[in-house]
C-alpha cells in the first residue's frame, strides 16, 4: 500500500491506482476537481490544494529571506493605499529594500528606452528637482529614461522605487546591475512576479500598471508613436492619474508621442517647478539635505571632476583623466546615458 504524505496530509492512494494520476508527481500536481475524479472526497481534494499551496508559499517566503527580500498581500497593514485601489491590483508584492512612503507625493517619471541624450540629461534633472523636495520618484529600470530618472533620484536623496517585470533575482537589462543595488539601498525595487520569474515581453505591460498605480502623477520624457510607454499612460488614464508630458520639436519620432500626449491633454512641463505646483508642493519647502552621493568608479570620478566647470574633447579628457581613449569613451557614453554628463557639439562633455 502506497502512502503519500504533504505537509501533514496523509491519504492512501489504492483508491488513485486505477485513475490516470498513477505517480506521486501527478497527485501532488493535480488540481482539486481532478483529485475528486480520481475517488478522493471534495474536503479532502480541497485540503491537499491548500496545503500544497501554503508550502509552496513558505518555500517562496524562505527563498525571499535568503535574497534579503519580502513580501506583503493586499489588505495587509502597508501594503501601498494607492495601489490597492487600482483596478486590477496586484494579490501580492515583492520586495528588496522598501516600499515609498505612503504619505508623501509620488512621480513616475517614465520613457522610451531609445532617447536622445537630452532625454536622458532631462530625465536626470526632472528626477533630483523633485527628489530634492521629498517626493518620491518611479519607475521601471529600463534602459534610457527610465534608467536616468532612478539615477536622478539617487542623485537628489529622495526615496525612489524601480518596478520590475520579473522575479526579483533577474536583473534586466543586465548592465544596470550597479543601479538595481543602489535602487534596493536608497529605495526598494518591486515585482508582483515570483523569483524565479523570467523577464519576458509580455510581462512588462502588466507591471506598467503597478508604475502608474504607486504614484499620484505620470511624467513623461521621450516617447515615440510606438513607445511602450504609452501602455503605462493608459493604465494612469484609467486610475485616473494626473498624465505630464514634456514638449519636444515637432517632427523627430522621439517626440511624437508625447507631443501627442499634449495635444490630447496632458500637462504640459517644462520645468520641475510645474511638476511640483501641480502637485501642490511649493518648490521653497525642499528639505535642507545634501542630495546623497550616487556610486561611481573612481575613473568616473575623474571625468566627472574634469568636466565640472567646462565642456572637455574626448581627446583632453583621456590626458587629463590619465586613461586610454577605449576607455575614456566607454565612460563618457556610459555616464552620457545615466544623466551626469551633457554632449555638446565638437563633441564636448560637460556635468550636469
Amino acid at each position: 500500500m502506497l502512502l503519500l504524505a504533504y505537509a501533514g496530509a496523509t491519504f492512501e492512494a489504492t483508491e488513485l491506482i486505477e485513475s490516470e494520476l498513477t505517480g506521486v508527481e501527478q497527485v501532488l500536481e493535480a488540481t482539486s476537481n481532478e483529485l475528486e475524479q480520481a475517488g478522493l472526497g471534495e474536503k479532502m481534494a480541497r485540503r491537499i490544494v491548500e496545503l500544497r499551496t501554503n508550502r509552496a508559499h513558505l518555500c517562496h517566503e524562505e527563498a525571499l529571506h535568503r535574497r534579503g527580500c519580502h513580501s506583503i498581500v493586499n489588505g495587509e497593514s502597508g501594503f501601498p493605499p494607492r495601489l490597492a485601489a487600482i483596478p486590477h491590483a496586484p494579490a501580492a508584492l515583492f520586495i528588496r529594500g522598501r516600499l515609498p512612503p505612503h504619505d508623501r507625493p509620488a512621480v513616475a517619471v517614465i520613457g522610451s528606452r531609445s532617447c536622445t541624450p537630452e532625454g536622458v540629461g532631462l530625465a536626470f534633472e526632472m528626477a533630483r528637482e523633485l527628489a530634492l523636495a521629498g517626493v518620491s520618484v518611479i519607475s521601471g529600470l529600463a534602459r534610457g529614461i527610465d534608467s536616468a530618472a532612478l539615477r536622478g533620484s539617487l542623485a537628489g536623496g529622495s526615496c525612489c522605487a524601480g518596478v520590475l517585470g520579473s522575479g526579483l533575482d533577474h536583473v534586466y537589462p543586465p548592465e544596470n546591475r550597479r543601479l538595481f543595488d543602489q535602487v534596493a539601498g536608497a529605495g526598494g525595487l518591486i515585482s508582483e512576479f515570483p523569483l524565479g520569474e523570467a523577464p519576458r515581453r509580455h510581462l512588462f505591460p502588466r507591471r506598467n500598471r503597478i508604475i502608474s498605480g504607486l504614484a499620484d502623477a505620470v511624467l513623461v520624457v521621450e516617447a515615440s508613436d510606438r513607445s511602450g510607454t504609452l501602455i503605462t499612460v493608459d493604465c494612469a488614464i484609467e486610475q485616473d492619474r494626473t498624465v505630464m508630458a514634456v514638449p519636444g520639436p515637432v517632427g523627430p519620432e522621439f517626440y511624437k508621442g508625447t507631443n501627442r500626449l499634449i495635444r490630447d491633454g496632458a500637462q504640459v512641463i517644462l520645468t520641475p517647478e510645474d511638476i511640483l505646483a501641480s502637485l501642490g508642493v511649493p518648490a521653497t519647502a525642499r528639505p535642507a539635505r545634501r542630495p546623497s552621493p550616487v556610486a561611481l568608479s573612481d575613473d568616473e570620478e575623474r571625468v566627472l571632476d574634469l568636466c565640472r566647470h567646462r565642456a572637455e574633447t574626448p581627446d583632453l579628457l583621456a590626458v587629463k583623466a590619465g586613461l586610454d581613449i577605449k576607455d575614456l569613451l566607454e565612460i563618457v557614453s556610459r555616464m552620457e546615458r545615466g544623466g551626469f554628463l551633457r554632449r555638446f557639439a565638437g563633441p564636448r562633455f560637460l556635468a550636469h
